[in-house]
């Protein structure tokens, strides 16, 4: 079985990510119950990066020191149950793709440079990635790290979709936790 979660979005507790080990261990207990043996539990745990088109496109992203902690620190990392497994998206993709969601030059500098398939593991080359950003001027961080106000026309806005952004902003507004 496979489970996917996201950690890092807006108004999450540490009570969350409890909450996912929980859940896998729970499906593993239920699994060998059912099952007699250890049938494996896969527990992908990417990080939270907003994206064009959804409702959360012009949330914050958490930096790279949160994702760090929960991966190195946390209980997701110290896991260590037979037949449960727990994965976690790559911090430095991450970080990339929260600064390459909003911005062009870099994108282009970098390709330029030889930057291809960068979702293969093997190909992956972050520096010619973030040295393309110095170069084009951009703090990529400035894009990710900061909640975008409604009002703030993303650059892709002009593209037509399934979706309209009166309601991507409702569903924004009623998914967007809480927890004052």
């Amino acid at each position: 079985m496979k489970l996917y979660f996201l950690c890092g979005l807006p108004g999450e507790r540490r009570s969350d990510l409890e909450g996912i080990v929980d859940m896998a261990v729970t499906i593993g207990k239920i699994s060998r119950k059912e099952t007699g043996g250890y049938r494996p539990v896969v527990a992908s745990v990417s990080n939270f990066v907003p994206k064009p088109y959804t409702p959360y496109q012009l949330s914050a992203m958490q930096d790279r020191q949160y994702f760090s902690k929960v991966r190195s620190r946390h209980r997701l990392s110290k896991l260590r149950v037979p037949n449960v497994e727990v994965k976690q998206h790559a911090v430095e993709t991450s970080m990339l793709e929260g600064g390459l969601t909003r911005v062009g030059e870099a994108v282009r500098i970098g390709w330029s440079r030889g930057a291809r398939l960068d979702g293969w593991r093997e190909n992956f080359q972050p520096n010619l990635r973030w040295q393309a950003f110095a170069d084009a001027g951009i703090d990529p961080s400035f894009f990710s790290k900061s909640e975008r106000p409604h009002q703030e026309l993303p650059p892709w806005d002009h593209i037509e979709t399934k979706r309209e952004r009166p309601f991507l902003e409702t569903e924004h507004t009623n998914t967007v936790f809480s927890w004052n």
